[in-house]
């Protein structure tokens, strides 16, 4: 399995070379995004990713930097699916996310774009809560509440299976306990955010918490002024199987 990092930011204004958070997992060709910030669908497409691949999108909440490309991530499809010579099957695709009124916000604005967004495939959308909320013969996604946005959730952390593997993509966080469940007795990998709680707490934490890589993504000012600093110091604390993500790199698990 890939991991492609399509924006590695946190909601900054816009920065040169950064882009908001989104990633994307490709198993056995079938791909799965979790996050769509701004540019991912481009991204993804300019690096050889098949959009029309896609099978499940999950939004781990609706803050513009964590929702804001999935419009144009849906249209790409569309424009993708319509070029000459494009005759294959596509599978229908499922967006999950917490608040089905930003997905029906989205669906509104593409049916005002020319063709009434007409497509010859099915998206449907889907409002998750707690627990397993998909899975397929590559995977299963199951959600876990944080307060980053308050009570009732409205904001959810992941935890993904596949291959044999456990990865945990923290989305934003309140605090890194709400990790607990999701991370359970331990993880292949926690790809974590950092524009609301310090890398140094994140590294004692995932080195307690048996997660053998550690990927810091959604990344604080201070990683993406000091990167060459701040991956010295998280060596220090984590050990060696920690990094930071970069946009457009892609690492295998």
């Amino acid at each position: 399995m890939e991991i492609h990092f399509l924006g590695t930011g946190a909601g900054t204004e816009p920065l040169y070379g950064v882009y908001h958070q989104s990633l994307c997992l490709e198993i056995n060709k079938n791909i799965y995004f979790y996050d769509c910030g701004e540019g991912c669908s481009r991204r993804a497409h300019l690096k050889g990713i098949d959009l029309l691949k896609t099978k499940a999108v999950f939004i781990s909440h609706t803050h513009m930097d964590h929702v804001g490309g999935l419009g144009n991530l849906l249209w790409n499809m569309r424009r993708i699916h319509s070029k000459p010579g494009h005759n294959g099957f596509v599978c229908p695709k499922e967006v999950y996310i917490p608040n089905i009124e930003t997905y029906d916000a989205f669906m509104t604005i593409l049916k005002n774009t020319e063709g009434g967004f007409d497509i010859p495939f099915a998206i449907s959308g889907k409002e998750y809560g707690e627990g397993e909320i998909y899975k397929d013969f590559n995977m299963c996604t199951a959600a876990f509440p944080n307060s980053h946005m308050g009570n009732p959730a409205k904001s959810y952390s992941f935890r993904i299976e596949a291959e044999g593997k456990r990865i945990v993509y923290s989305g934003d966080l309140a605090s890194l306990c709400e990790l607990d469940g999701a991370i359970g007795s331990g993880c292949d990998m926690l790809i974590c955010e950092t524009g609301h709680n310090g890398f140094e707490d994140v590294c004692a934490y995932a080195k307690e918490k048996n997660v053998k890589t550690l990927c810091f993504s959604h990344n604080s000012r201070e990683i993406l002024n000091r990167p060459i600093e701040s991956e010295k110091k998280m060596k220090n604390i984590f050990g060696k199987n920690v990094f930071i993500a970069k946009d457009n790199t892609s690492v295998e698990l």
